[in-house]
């Protein structure tokens, strides 16, 4: 008898452990989901900055091309207005030489 219930106290333990085990199986499963869900969750988050940071790239692309665009336009604009402002003074400068070359006589 001493036998029969030493083996069956073994197979008791047995099952036990094995209960221990499904458990601890069942945890990690339960975990692997949940890791899978907050890395497919990471990795829709990363999608969305990444086509963020695309389209702000091409806004900020546009943005150089018009400006390069509008830059030789620009640079002539304010030559005009310098020219003009040179001009200005000079016709400035020619009536008051002008002026004194009247006086003068």
């Amino acid at each position: 008898m001493c036998a029969n219930r030493l083996c069956q106290q073994e197979l008791q333990d047995l099952w036990c452990g094995l209960d221990m085990l499904s458990h601890e199986c069942d945890l990690v499963r339960v975990e692997s989901y949940t890791l899978e869900e907050d890395l497919a969750a990471l990795n829709r988050e990363l999608e969305g900055k990444i086509e963020s940071l695309v389209d702000e790239i091409e806004f900020l692309k546009k943005l150089q091309k018009r400006s390069f665009r509008t830059c030789p336009t620009r640079a002539k604009q304010m030559n005009e207005i310098q020219f003009d402002m040179e001009v200005d003074g000079l016709c400035g400068m020619n009536e008051v030489l002008f002026r004194q070359c009247w006086e003068l006589r």
